[in-house]
């Protein structure tokens, strides 16, 4: 067998193996007879005769990328994007490796340095060490009864080592230039919108001497050092401190507020805050707190609530878990919380680390822009243990990453809500006369590279049990999508889910990148208006979108973008040299991809029309090799139904020379029907 078709079979196995998290644990390659193996591989192998593409192993797919893309050799590139692109067939062991890392119950800083190696795998800091506190800071702590001074005073020495950490970070950039740098970013990512956030002259250029001499490294020092000091923070007594009280300490280091366990009233502070910590109660909080701004001196900042109902309300920009060349830490440890932000916010990190961690209860989070989970050349987390919770934002959100960064949205359990987009107008609707109603996203798991010279980083969405629903509001380019050099992930652990998006959407890969959606289990529903993804590959990039069980229904509706612009493939589709991938272990499942295509279509969806211009010499044979991928639809058991074509226990060519294959538990039979 082909090395290649040998690698695909291989990966059809594995992903079938990993442990799952839900309750109905998925098929397993154990569980399937011997018999049923040789027929998945005997179907994969059907492919060999579709394209003349290079080994995916050999040099000269590899050396073919890195001539178009040299910054491939750069030793800034993280590892798990350039991997991907040299072991495209690997993507879904790294995405249930960071699953399972980012939904274990394990402790705060320990995710947090597993994040940072995702990047970069330098070791983590040495928790153990202490600074010295002042004895001015001493004294100052006495103020505070005794259950609480000996902790505080451990969490002082701690932020002290996290400050020296996060200024070391920052040590090469004076402020105006850390603020350029991040006007940038957000120049390029959010237009106008980095102006209102209050970032001087934002440019549209990429940042790049800032990335080589912010030393991310520290930051993350910095950031796991906190966690840890939070964390310890959790185990006081409610009762330490009478239920109405409040207290403000001023340190060196910056101010400490400790209230009560009765229902506080937390105004927006006048100062930055190092530390505000409630002992429980049904508080509100306004204003910014944990929130950190490195361009001003003060680069941590984090909040402590141990329970109660709360209301943390935020109407500027950078609050809540938000950290700008610093970290910004929030920790609540249960209650129905509601949490509504402006950008920046609810584990946002710009060049810093931005950590929301919300341990119990059903809570609702509202933000803008670059919040739930988003990273700008530096790390955001949302981290939510337990509970039926809804997530609503407007873009770049809930896994959000660009430039050399991670977002992650890590929720553990519930019937969980995702919301994002219906807010700003799509750029291709822009263009035209009239609305469609189409709205941006970029988010759900979207990893975005700057395709002048800047790798992405990695996007993801982790959900590990509940009937959830991901909706991006009519917006496109989202859930699990990786584009230029990033990687894209939206993984569910289990239960009847529904997937409703726009185009470019759930599991797709463009221009290098590389896209996922993983799901263990349930009856699902995918929906996908205008086409362009459920497991589609585009300009060297690799999708998948792959469902280990459950009796699932895919929809794909073929409406055209914007004039002259019509999207539709997917289901398992490759162009230009890509590789999108649909596997289905097991369900009666359904398909239903729209009207056939007509002639017209497929060139335009080829780009034939573009390319005769460039090259006129060249038959349209000549060209739909040259930028001929690999598609696969590979559904391995139960009783399926196609629409438009297609027939159970049978395998058919599609457009663009994509295979759909359903292997039932016979010898399957060659359909003439389908799209040859």
């Amino acid at each position: 067998m082909n090395p290649r078709i040998r690698s695909l079979a291989s990966l059809a196995l594995a992903i079938m193996t990993f442990p799952s998290l839900a309750s109905d644990p998925a098929p397993s390659a154990g569980s399937l007879p011997s018999g049923d193996r040789q027929r998945l591989e005997a179907g994969i192998a059907r492919l060999g005769a579709l394209t003349e593409r290079p080994d995916l192993a050999s040099s000269g797919y590899l050396a073919e990328i890195r001539a178009m893309v040299p910054l491939l050799d750069d030793p800034g590139v993280p590892a798990i994007l350039r991997e991907c692109l040299d072991h495209p067939f690997k993507a879904p062991e790294h995405a249930d490796r960071i699953a399972a890392a980012l939904l274990a119950a394990d402790p705060l800083e320990k995710k947090i340095g597993f994040t940072a190696s995702l990047l970069a795998e330098d070791a983590p800091p040495d928790l153990g060490i202490y600074f010295a506190i002042s004895s001015e800071d001493i004294e100052a702590l006495k103020a505070l009864p005794e259950p609480l001074r000996a902790p505080i005073t451990t969490y002082l020495s701690q932020a002290a080592y996290a400050r020296r950490d996060a200024l070391a970070a920052t040590s090469d950039l004076s402020p105006e230039e850390m603020r350029a740098a991040a006007g940038s970013l957000l120049g390029i990512a959010a237009g106008p919108l980095a102006g209102e956030m209050g970032f001087p002259d934002p440019s549209k250029t990429p940042p790049k001497k800032a990335l080589k001499q912010f030393h991310a490294e520290k930051m993350a020092c910095a950031a796991a050092r906190l966690a840890f000091a939070v964390r310890k923070l959790a185990e006081l007594p409610r009762d330490a401190l009478p239920p109405e009280a409040r207290i403000e300490i001023q340190t060196s280091l910056g101010l400490i507020v400790v209230a009560g366990n009765g229902p506080t009233h937390h105004p927006a502070p006048s100062h930055p805050v190092l530390l505000a910590l409630d002992l429980g109660g049904n508080d509100s909080w306004e204003g910014g707190y944990a929130a950190a701004d490195g361009t001003t001196g003060d680069p941590l900042s984090c909040l402590v609530d141990l329970g109660g109902d709360d209301l943390y309300l935020a109407e500027k920009p950078l609050a809540l878990g938000a950290g700008l060349f610093g970290v910004g830490l929030l920790l609540d440890l249960g209650g129905d919380d509601r949490y509504v932000a402006s950008h920046l916010s609810l584990g946002c990190g710009i060049f810093g680390w931005g950590v929301l961690h919300d341990a119990d209860g059903n809570d609702a989070y509202r933000g803008a822009t670059h919040t739930q989970g988003a990273g700008l050349a530096g790390f955001g987390l949302l981290l939510d243990d337990a509970g039926q919770d809804r997530y609503q934002a407007d873009l770049d959100a809930q896994g959000f990453a660009f430039v050399l960064a991670v977002g992650i949205l890590a929720d553990r359990g519930g019937d969980d809500h995702y919301l994002a987009g219906g807010h700003y107008r799509d750029d291709l609707d822009e263009a035209e006369e009239g609305s469609t109603g189409r709205t941006k996203s970029r988010s759900q798991g979207f990893g975005w590279g700057w395709r002048t010279g800047l790798p992405g980083g990695v996007g993801c969405l982790l959900d590990a049990s509940g009937n959830d629903v991901y909706d991006t509001g009519q917006g496109g380019m989202a859930q699990g999508l990786g584009y230029w050099l990033s990687f894209g992930l939206l993984w569910d652990g289990g239960g009847d889910d529904v997937y409703d998006a726009n185009y470019y959407s759930q599991g797709v890969g463009l221009h290098f990148g590389t896209g996922l959606v993983v799901d263990l289990g349930g009856n699902d529903a995918y929906k996908l208006t205008g086409g362009g993804g459920q497991g589609w590959g585009h300009d060297y990039a690799t999708a998948f979108l792959i469902d280990r069980g459950g009796n699932d229904r895919y929809a794909i509706s073929r409406t055209p973008l914007s004039k002259g612009f019509k999207i539709g493939c997917g289901q398992g589709g490759g162009n230009i040299r890509g590789i999108g991938i649909l596997l289905d272990a097991a369900g009666d499942d359904r398909y239903d991809s729209g009207p056939e295509w007509s002639k017209e279509d497929k060139m335009k969806l080829s780009q034939m029309q573009a390319t005769k211009k460039r090259h006129p010499e060249m038959t349209d044979d000549e060209i739909l090799a040259k930028r001929r991928g690999i598609g696969i639809r590979l559904d391995l058991g139960g009783h399926d139904t196609y629409a438009p074509s297609g027939k159970d226990g049978t395998h058919w060519l599609r457009m663009l020379s994509c295979l759909s294959e359903d292997l039932p538990s016979e010898e399957p039979v060659v359909h003439p029907g389908g799209n040859p």
